[in-house]
């Protein structure tokens, strides 16, 4: 049994980021987090055991890759961490909305998309993902005494439940690494659609170990699509 939730931000004029979905599949106690537009091609998954990784979707493999471009494994990010399984709360994922990077126009979502408010200049929108293993007050959850308000709780399946809030926390945009790798495109898809790309997903990791997710604009110029993969992962977006 799936239980799930949409959410994203919203500007006062309408303007919105991504989509995003939240999931819990109750018979394995497993938790999911994609979005909108990256949901076609990958999503982040964490497990019981204490181990979460941002992969590729297996099943879908031979519709993004041709024999020359398959990556020799489909994950992107992994944590292996077994302390997990026995503390009461852990810190899953930080999904960032720095403001003034919401998309330029209104975008039609589903009726039921929990919409979040952009953060004043300097700041981000940030939203928390924990995971209780054991039920937590149904009046208490993480960061509320800073200032954290609650987006929603999902269950598990057993004991347990998914934690998910939001925050306006002091925000600066990491430098972009280097890029070593040999960037290529998806299969099926051009350079011209690279070029027209305008949302991007940056992967990386917060000081504890949980991954982070910055949601940001981009625009591609031509001068630019010789950069490599923060390139690829802009136009599929």
């Amino acid at each position: 049994m799936k239980v799930k939730i949409r959410f994203g931000v919203r500007s006062e004029d309408g303007r919105t980021s991504n989509v995003w979905i939240c999931w819990t599949q109750l018979e394995k106690s497993d938790a999911y987090l994609t979005s909108d537009a990256l949901g076609k091609m990958l999503k982040l998954s964490d497990h019981p055991t204490g181990r979460t990784h941002i992969a590729y979707h297996y099943d879908k493999r031979d519709d993004l890759f041709t024999a020359e471009t398959l990556p020799k494994e489909r994950f992107i990010l992994k944590r292996e961490d077994a302390k997990r399984v026995d503390e009461v709360c852990s810190l899953v994922a930080c999904l960032f909305f720095p403001a003034g990077t919401i998309g330029d126009v209104p975008r039609d979502a589903p009726v039921d998309t929990i919409w979040l408010p952009e953060a004043p200049e300097g700041h981000a929108t940030e939203v928390g993902i924990f995971r209780f293993t054991r039920e937590s007050l149904p009046n208490d959850w993480p960061g509320k005494r800073d200032g954290a308000n609650l987006v929603a709780r999902l269950p598990l399946g057993g004991v347990g439940q998914l934690c998910i809030v939001w925050r306006f926390s002091t925000f600066q945009m990491p430098p972009t690494p280097k890029n070593t790798g040999t960037r290529s495109l998806f299969k099926g898809r051009t350079e011209e659609e690279l070029l027209g790309a305008n949302r991007a997903v940056i992967f990386g990791t917060t000081d504890t170990g949980a991954f982070s997710l910055i949601e940001t604009k981009v625009s591609v110029k031509r001068n630019d699509v010789v950069g490599g993969e923060v390139a690829t992962r802009e136009a599929h977006e």
